[in-house]
């Protein structure tokens, strides 16, 4: 079975952030968001001995912005911005 990570659950109104470094829409193919969701998986998630079912909703939002060093201010937005289901 599975639970929230100790961490997860001390923080229920946390927002976490994960970076892909994939600099554009296209690069978010299936193969690769299952391999984020794998990792996110891993991150948020652990493994417990209790008998009892639970289910988690992970809702992941791609969003893009300035990579890491780039000027804010020269950064054009470009459509694709979503919520993947």
């Amino acid at each position: 079975m599975i639970t929230l990570h100790p961490f997860v659950e001390a923080h229920p109104d946390a927002v976490f952030i994960w970076r892909t470094r994939m600099v554009s829409m296209d690069e978010y193919t299936p193969d690769r968001l299952a391999a984020v969701g794998r990792r996110v998986a891993r991150d948020l998630l652990c493994r417990t001995t209790a008998a009892d079912v639970q289910r988690f909703v992970i809702k992941p939002n791609i969003c893009g912005g300035p990579r890491e060093g780039e000027d804010p201010s020269t950064w054009r937005n470009q459509p694709g911005e979503s919520t993947n289901v």
